[in-house]
């Protein structure tokens, strides 16, 4: 889902390029230019290009939306591609990368009115996402303290054991070691 910075969809791809590049600027910093478009003719684009390499998720990003209500098609993307390349989230450092052909996207409206654009359908794609597992642990780790120090639970110690569900599923197990004291 990607959020967008105003009211209407943009009537052109020098528009939606700019109004997607605001959205996600909201949720991280980033040095380089985020999105290239390529069009045909609007709504028709040869190519959408977001390149996260580098970023960095804000702590204080705002939660995904959730739309409320029914979405509508907003436009169609020949070639797509999401790169995130050493992206990191509260310093651990990740990869994502996403490739999809012939993907459309609708337009859907939050609980606040505001427009975010939803992967709809795609003809194929492909998602990688990789990360080394201690720093996996580490970032769930330092996630679980932070939210047990709130309750006055200490985190002692955090396992992480992952294994494969099959080609397209993984499985997590973490096993938290904490103490509270009365």
């Amino acid at each position: 889902m990607f959020p967008l910075v105003s009211d209407r969809l943009p009537a052109t791809a020098a528009d939606l390029a700019q109004a997607l590049e605001q959205g996600l600027r909201q949720i991280v910093d980033a040095q380089n230019d985020i999105v290239v478009v390529f069009e045909q003719a609007f709504p028709e684009l040869d190519q959408l290009h977001i390149n996260l390499d580098g970023a960095r998720l804000r702590p204080n990003a705002p939660r995904p939306p959730t739309i409320a209500g029914e979405t509508t098609p907003a436009f169609r993307v020949e070639n797509f591609e999401l790169s995130a390349k050493g992206i990191s989230v509260e310093a651990m450092p990740f990869t994502v990368r996403i490739t999809a052909n012939n993907l459309q996207f609708h337009q859907g409206r939050d609980r606040d009115r505001k427009l975010a654009l939803i992967l709809h359908a795609a003809d194929s794609g492909r998602i990688d996402i990789s990360a080394a597992k201690a720093d996996l642990e580490k970032l769930i780790f330092s996630i679980a303290k932070r939210e047990a120090d709130k309750q006055g639970v200490t985190i002692e110690e955090l396992k992480l054991s992952l294994g494969s569900e099959g080609s397209r599923a993984i499985a997590g197990i973490a096993q938290v070691r904490a103490r509270r004291l009365f």
